[in-house]
């Protein structure tokens, strides 16, 4: 980490199901490597998507609103997160990503390979009209 700080202006942790980093890891960061973090999670609803016959993924929630309480979770650790310095280290959130991935067949995105939102209107059986912006 050290040696990274000397090159890597930010750097990008981050994991699935609800990962945050732990208060040592986050004391580690600040010793060691000092600089600010972006970070990332993933919440897959995979059941809801069109890759739900792909069982060499596992799920990490059934439904899009089973994803949200723990990714709102993670959010606010995040936000609340300081090292023993007493500062925050994150820096900002990436989120991966917009749309579903074919390559990986899994739903990664906000909207399917269709462009249709996973809100509970758009990303069903059958044809709606779009949702309001």
């Amino acid at each position: 980490m050290q040696a990274a700080s000397t090159t890597i202006d930010m750097a990008l942790f981050g994991g699935s199901a609800g990962y945050i980093l732990t208060q040592p890891m986050l004391n580690f960061l600040a010793q060691y490597y000092g600089k600010g973090i972006l970070a990332g999670t993933s919440c897959m609803p995979t059941q809801i998507s069109p890759y739900t016959s792909n069982t060499s993924l596992l799920a990490d929630y059934p439904t899009q609103a089973a994803a949200e309480r723990p990714f709102y979770s993670v959010i606010q650790g995040m936000l609340s997160s300081t090292t023993t310095a007493g500062t925050n280290p994150y820096v900002g959130y990436g989120w991966w990503q917009y749309g579903d991935n074919t390559s990986e067949n899994t739903n990664w995105g906000l909207v399917t390979i269709k462009d249709n939102a996973y809100d509970g209107h758009e990303a069903v059986t059958g044809s709606v009209a779009c949702s309001a912006p």
